[in-house]
């Protein structure tokens, strides 16, 4: 199964070699420690899955402060959470005891995705594609630049408000960028009712 993933790897340089504290290797999912080890995260299908990695030198890359920074910015609505990825648009895959949950970074809400990592590589392997915006990504680059290691793609106008899953709605975004823009949308509508009126930045 961890072979399925790591031979979708595309970037081999983003994280220092593998490291935890035995204090953090014991709460962890087996498979998902055996994942680290093998490769200590990186970017994978075309760079559209963005898995965390330890001791990373670039800090938007490194899992403890990426985790750090989402609680920051999210506050609460982030809580009983550790994070382990991100897909195109940076919603975010975490931990929520042993379930895998995906964090939709528009809304504050949380879905259920899995019951275990192992799980979770299962519908990876089924339908990476839509897990992870894969052929979005290479529409996009092919009528854009590459996307950056650093950066994720962003709506013009949210999809959570109609903004449509279409080249022309997108723009490149640095990760933690991404995660200030789009978390003072979530704390504005999480929990609304339909229809409420809400204010927001169309991004050009």
């Amino acid at each position: 199964m961890i072979q399925n993933i790591l031979s979708k790897k595309t970037d081999i340089e983003v994280a220092s070699p593998y490291s935890l504290a035995k204090s953090v290797m014991s709460n962890m999912d087996s498979l998902y420690l055996e994942f680290i080890k093998a490769s200590n995260g990186g970017f994978f299908y075309s760079k559209s899955l963005h898995m965390y990695s330890y001791g990373a030198y670039n800090l938007e890359h490194d899992i403890v402060n990426l985790n750090r920074t989402i609680k920051n910015e999210f506050g609460e609505l982030a809580k009983d959470s550790f994070f382990f990825g991100q897909d195109l648009f940076g919603n975010q895959f975490g931990f929520q005891g042993s379930r895998v949950v995906l964090f939709n970074i528009e809304t504050g809400d949380f879905e259920d995705n899995s019951n275990s990592f192992s799980d979770w590589l299962g519908l990876l392997h089924e339908d990476g594609d839509f897990l992870t915006g894969e052929s979005l990504l290479a529409d996009w680059e092919n009528s854009n630049a590459l996307l950056g290691l650093g950066n994720r793609l962003c709506p013009k106008k949210p999809f959570v408000v109609g903004g449509e899953y279409q080249i022309e709605n997108l723009s490149e975004l640095g990760i933690v960028d991404n995660l200030s823009y789009n978390s003072e949308l979530a704390k504005q509508i999480h929990n609304l009712p339909d229809g409420t009126p809400i204010r927001f930045q169309i991004r050009s």
